[in-house]
């Protein structure tokens, strides 16, 4: 009799402990789609994946530049003499002197290097296509198996609820036939 009152409260400490808790379900419910969405915005992986990416596709449009000439532009104009800062505007004693250079290169032939270092580029942004669509896939994966996790967990929940519900009701059947004298407080 006392190891079945000890067990019932434990079990009555341990759903209502449950219960508690699910009430705190009740306040932050979330849908499938809002989870997506979370995790997606959140997911500190898929987030490097997607960077990767983006600087994967920039490092390659920048390795066809080198089929490009090379263009630099310089202009410059100097005024030198004696005097002061007043007098250097002003003065017919002080000389000026101006430059303008414009230079252009083009890289005829490099040994291939060029087109190697294209298709590494080219490489790279392959590589950082398949790490996104590996980070996509584990997020998936761990999505699912959470979710599917807190779905079996509410339903716990649920059925725990039913079983206190139960034996709350049995013990009030057995108190009152207890006190009707029809039954003993053990059973």
């Amino acid at each position: 009799m006392k190891t079945n009152l000890t067990h019932s409260t434990a079990l009555f400490m341990g759903m209502s402990f449950l219960l508690a808790s699910s009430g705190l379900r009740a306040q932050t419910a979330l849908s499938w789609t809002d989870c997506v969405k979370e995790a997606t915005a959140h997911n500190q992986d898929l987030l490097s994946a997607e960077q990767s990416l983006k600087a994967a596709d920039d490092t390659k449009i920048a390795s066809l530049g080198q089929f490009f000439p090379q263009i630099s532009f310089n202009a410059s104009v100097n005024r030198n003499g004696a005097g002061g800062l007043n007098d250097a505007f002003n003065s017919p004693a002080y000389g000026q002197n101006s430059s303008l250079s414009l230079n252009a290169s083009q890289d005829i032939f490099s040994g291939f290097k060029d087109f190697a270092s294209v298709d590494q580029a080219n490489a790279q942004l392959d590589l950082a296509k398949a790490q996104l669509q590996q980070a996509k896939a584990q997020l998936s994966h761990d999505l699912k198996t959470d979710f599917c996790q807190l779905l079996y967990s509410q339903k716990q929940i649920d059925l725990l609820k039913q079983i206190l519900d139960r034996q709350n009701y049995n013990m009030d059947l057995v108190q009152m036939n207890f006190k009707g004298g029809t039954d003993n407080k053990g059973s």
